[in-house]
């Protein structure tokens, strides 16, 4: 593939430290947009509709995918992967090689206490927890 004059004038910002230090602190506002557009995209629903089901405009849903405004709050996120048919699994593993896993997942749908969204399966252990909480190792 060739190279652009994008990918050139992209690369040469990004040399600099400062520049890539504030580039890669916003990787993780970016890296959570693009899974909730994927969500919403696998599940087949546009964004008009995705806007309907949460109860915004289309405009304001296309300035969420698209960043353009402060990050989502967490009730946002929650109300929008649970509209495409999808739960929030959040998984805190130590930055060092030792320690423990934790992961809590977000039910797609809510349901009663004890229902089956407070049971939660590690995929790596396979061990069962109650309330949405995982620990591992």
């Amino acid at each position: 593939m060739a190279t652009t004059k994008y990918d050139t004038f992209r690369a040469e910002l990004l040399a600099h430290p400062e520049t890539r230090a504030a580039y890669d602190a916003l990787e993780p506002k970016y890296g959570l947009l693009r899974a909730l557009v994927a969500a919403r995209e696998a599940a087949g629903v546009t964004q008009a509709e995705m806007a309907r089901r949460m109860g915004t405009s289309r405009s304001a849903l296309s300035r969420l995918e698209s960043a353009a405004g402060p990050s989502p709050n967490w009730e946002t996120v929650t109300r929008y992967a649970r509209e495409a048919g999808y739960e929030i699994e959040v998984r805190l593993r130590p930055a060092a090689k030792r320690g423990r896993t934790i992961t809590a997942r977000i039910p797609a749908r809510p349901v009663g206490r004890g229902g089956a969204a407070a049971k939660t399966r590690s995929r790596s252990t396979g061990a069962r927890a109650r309330g949405g909480l995982s620990v591992h190792g």
